[in-house]
């Protein structure tokens, strides 16, 4: 269940020595590790669970700051 997640990280990595990430190269983009979800959706379990992961990925950012 990680195994995808933590490949997306690591690809979106970029190198020390060419300068750019694996994704960069391999199809011209980063994507986003947590996509932008819409409002006012329809499943409120998945809504609940995109807001998790925003207030998570705000605190890790606090963090290494």
């Amino acid at each position: 269940m990680a195994l995808p997640l933590a490949t997306l990280v690591h690809n979106n990595s970029q190198n020390a020595t060419i300068r750019t990430s694996p994704n960069q190269l391999l199809i011209g983009l980063e994507p986003p590790v947590t996509p932008n979800q819409v409002e006012g959706g329809s499943n409120p379990l998945a809504e609940e669970r995109v807001r998790q992961l925003r207030e998570r990925h705000i605190l890790a950012i606090q963090a290494l700051n």
